[in-house]
């Protein structure tokens, strides 16, 4: 759709071409050198306005009508490669969570261990599985004592394993996060 257009005082037609014995007003030029008017729109400046002008057309309407096939065949080249770092930056941030949340449930079982002076070990590793936002499947958690210089510590080892489905015996072991903690008691 596109706006009429009113004549500045007659001396500019809808062409925009100047008419013989016509007299610009003051300050503004009569545009007898282009076949449509300038936009006046200072962020369109390089386009011109009429009936030439070409309506954006959206980019998924302009694949769909797409006849030559190019565009199909550049999107399913690069299509995997950016569906795979996609779905990596996925997997990657999972791994930032899980790493994260298994660093939070052992500054807390530290800290429940400390303040409620608790030193039984089920007691602990139940406390760590509540705490721990992840899937429990894959968290290892083992709670021994040991003795340095005299003085008994508290140690609670949590590891987290992330195996990924997959042929390649790397990706079926896994990755191992862990985090460690020794206690005073």
């Amino acid at each position: 759709m596109f706006r009429k257009r009113r004549h500045a005082g007659g001396w500019a037609r809808r062409d925009g071409l100047r008419r013989s014995g016509e007299v610009a007003p003051p300050g503004r030029l009569i545009p007898d050198r282009y076949l449509y008017r300038r936009s006046g729109r200072p962020w369109r400046s390089d386009r011109c306005e009429g009936s030439m002008t070409r309506m954006r057309v959206g980019p998924v309407r302009r694949f769909l009508e797409g006849r030559q096939g190019t565009t199909s065949i550049e999107f399913a080249a690069v299509s995997v490669p950016f569906f795979l770092m996609v779905f990596g930056l996925f997997g990657f941030g999972y791994v930032g969570y899980l790493d994260n949340d298994l660093k939070h449930a052992a500054n807390n079982v530290q800290r429940f261990v400390l303040v409620k002076h608790v030193t039984d070990k089920a007691t602990i590793a139940e406390f760590v599985r509540k705490d721990f936002l992840g899937d429990d499947d894959g968290l290892d958690i083992q709670v021994y004592e040991t003795v340095s210089d005299g003085r008994r510590f508290l140690n609670v080892d949590l590891a987290f394993v992330i195996a990924f489905p997959g042929p390649i015996e790397v990706l079926r072991e896994g990755m191992r996060l862990e985090h460690k903690r020794m206690i005073p008691l």
